[in-house]
């Protein structure tokens, strides 16, 4: 496992990023025409590219310091963070519009481990090193 990040802070061992072979970085649009033919538009995307990373049950959890880094990191409106992921790099915004774009809930109660999601995305073209 390489270096995991989201502005300079480490991000929890196990976390899993959900959706990283889910969008291949091409949007799409499809019309019809009134005489049924169909009419493409498709297009790199160069951001907007939804990045899910999960802490679940039985692989990770984030702590409460945590917990209140990305809280305090999401609130920052308009913000946006450094996402490195092995040897991807990318500038990121926590995903607002996907509401809530940070989600967590206690593994267990009373204790100060959680278990969700966290939903970002990208501002720019994803960099490979």
């Amino acid at each position: 496992m390489g270096t995991r990040t989201l502005a300079g802070w480490t991000l929890p061992r196990g976390i899993e990023w959900a959706d990283r072979w889910g969008s291949y970085g091409i949007t799409q649009e499809v019309q019809y025409t009134l005489a049924g033919n169909i009419i493409l538009n498709s297009a790199r995307m160069y951001g907007g590219r939804i990045i899910t990373l999960e802490a679940k049950d039985d692989t990770s959890w984030f702590t409460e310091t945590d917990r209140q880094n990305l809280f305090t990191l999401a609130n920052e409106v308009g913000a946006a963070y450094e996402f490195i992921w092995d040897n991807i790099s990318v500038n990121v915004v926590f995903a607002h519009q996907e509401a809530p774009a940070v989600e967590l809930e206690p593994l267990v109660p009373h204790a100060n481990l959680y278990i969700g999601r966290v939903k970002l995305m990208t501002i720019e073209d994803v960099r490979v090193s």
